[in-house]
Parts: structure tokens; sequence; C-alpha cells
């Protein structure tokens, strides 16, 4: 019998090291940036149903945020320096209808910012860059919601690749040509200035020197805090957010 007792004993030892591992770890100065995909209740026969945050455990979050009194700021906020100690940023990848529908009324509920990431030859149309073994293709903004999201102040667009696809799929000259353009038809057709660029993979460094020369901010998971000239006194952090994320451990390890 004890050794059937020390099972469970084990387990609930192992996790409260794994719940409380964050605060043995000395905490350095960084902006937090939550990081979330796809908002909504993931298709049935969808492959990356971690992806999906369900719109409850998103107003939870925000409630959370709003609990801890914790700031949310825009890039160009960050930009311009505008960072309080409890500030934090949250980016929504892909430009979705769900962020029209679900995400910009909780930001009003809330009075939260977030900024998104939107492939500027792909708007009103589906996020193409998904393989559709992986589930149903997204709808993604229309020109007139990007129109009233950038009205209402509580929004800003991140700019990426002009169709959304990886920069390691391209050469240098067509990587180059779609982060560029991306950002001219943002300011054109949009009517949109950003200087924050989402780079969900490392560039290469041809790459990079383009980067750093036409933007000021740069967010993705895997190329790092910020490559660029701005000298950040709080560098970003990215946090993913899944539907597996415990937000309760989520938000000890940012603290």
């Amino acid at each position: 019998m004890s050794g059937f007792f020390f099972i469970p004993v084990f387990i609930i030892a192992f996790a409260a090291v794994w719940f409380f591992a964050p605060l043995l770890h000395r905490p350095k100065a960084q902006l937090p940036v939550l990081f979330i995909n796809k908002v909504g209740l993931p298709p049935a026969c969808s492959k990356d149903k971690r992806n999906w945050i369900s719109p409850k455990k998103l107003e939870k979050l925000f409630q959370t945020l709003q609990k801890k009194n914790m700031l949310s700021l825009l890039p160009g906020q960050v930009i311009k320096g505008h960072i309080s100690p409890n500030g934090i940023m949250l980016v929504f990848n892909g430009g979705y209808q769900s962020f029209y529908q679900i995400v910009f009324p909780l930001l009003q509920k809330y009075r939260l910012q977030a900024s998104v990431i939107l492939p500027a030859g792909l708007i009103g149309q589906y996020d193409a860059w998904q393989a559709p073994e992986i589930g149903p293709w997204q709808n993604l903004l229309t020109l007139e919601q990007i129109e009233e999201l950038a009205k209402s102040g509580l929004t800003e667009i991140i700019s990426t690749t002009l169709q959304g696809t990886p920069l390691s799929a391209e050469s240098d000259e067509t990587a180059i040509w779609q982060l560029l353009e991306n950002k001219h038809r943002l300011q054109t057709l949009c009517h949109i200035k950003t200087d924050t660029v989402f780079c969900p993979q490392r560039p290469r460094p041809g790459v990079i020197q383009a980067i750093k020369k036409h933007f000021m901010l740069t967010v993705g998971p895997s190329f790092g805090n910020n490559a660029l000239p701005l000298d950040l006194s709080r560098p970003l952090k990215i946090w993913p957010v899944f539907s597996t994320t415990f937000l309760s451990r989520l938000f000890w390890k940012i603290r």
C-alpha cells in the first residue's frame, strides 16, 4: 500500500515544483508580449486545435489583465518609449475575421489595446498560406473592418509578408519585396502607417538589413526580442498563448 501512496504524493510534489518554478528565477526587466494565433472554437477536423483560444478563455485572460492593473500597449507606444512598469503587449496573428467579431468587442468592454498582424495582399480573402490538410481556411479582415478598428484607437496593425508566407520560403529578393510591398499597401490601401513587422522565422542576414532600414520594431516567436536599432530598456519577451496554457501559471512566469 505504501507504494501506491507514494505515487500520488510524487505527482503532487512534481506538479507543485512545475507550477512554482518561475518564482525561483530572478526576474528580468522585460516587456511581455502575449502572442495569440486563432480565437474561437476550432473546427472538428482541425489539426491545430492547440492554436485556438476559446472566447471564454480570452475573456478570462482580459479579466486577469484588468484585475492585475496591467496596461496593454501598442507597438507605436513602445517605439515612442511610452513603456509602463506594468505594461504588456497583446498581439494577434493572421488578421482573422475573429479579431473583429470576438476580440474587438472584448477590447472595448475591458478598455484594452491590441495589435493584429495583417498580410495586406489577402485583405477580405482567407489564410491561403495555411496548408488545407491542417484545417479549413479562415476568412480575413475586410477593408471596412480594418478602417473601423483603426478609428477606435484600441488597435494597431503589424506588417508582415504580403501573402503571409514564411520568409524562409522565399529568396532574399522576394522576401524583401514582400515585406516592403506589404508595408506600402497598408499605407496606400488602408491609410495605415506602421513601423513594426512580424517575422515568424529569423530572416537571413540580407533580409535583416532591409528590415533594419524600413522598420523600427520586430515581433516574432523565433526572431527574438528586437534586432533593430530601437533601444528598449525592457526588451520584448514573447509568450505564446495556447488552448492548453494555464493562465495562472503564465502570470506567475510573467509577474
